[in-house]
């Protein structure tokens, strides 16, 4: 349990961090919610995908990884669909929710070796 609790603490610094700097770029109300959203998604995602690269890892890693970036791949779509659906700005919203998933990916094997 500690290495899922370590990885969603690092998840939620990482996201704010990177969200908040991607928030000063981008500086719209407009742009701002959609940073917010994929914030979210980001924060909901990496933990559950973090558990079940766990979960598989003892049996077969690369198709826990696999699965983790399948969803990331669908997150990040779907994000930008629901972002252009509701009328927001893509570009800013797009750019920071594809950097928190990635910087969140390179904490993960570290994480994962304590298990």
């Amino acid at each position: 349990m500690k290495p899922f609790l370590s990885y969603t603490g690092l998840s939620v610094a990482i996201v704010a961090i990177s969200s908040a700097l991607f928030a000063l770029v981008y500086a719209s109300s407009a742009a701002r919610t959609g940073i917010a959203v994929g914030a979210l998604v980001a924060v909901v995602l990496q933990p559950a995908m973090f558990g079940v690269a766990r979960r598989m890892a003892r049996t077969n890693f690369l198709a826990g990884w696999g699965v983790g970036a399948l969803a990331c791949a669908v997150a990040l779509i779907g994000t930008g669909l629901a972002l252009r659906a509701a009328g927001l700005p893509t570009d800013g919203p797009m750019l920071a929710l594809a950097t928190s998933l990635f910087l969140t990916e390179l904490v993960e094997p570290l994480l994962l070796q304590q298990t």
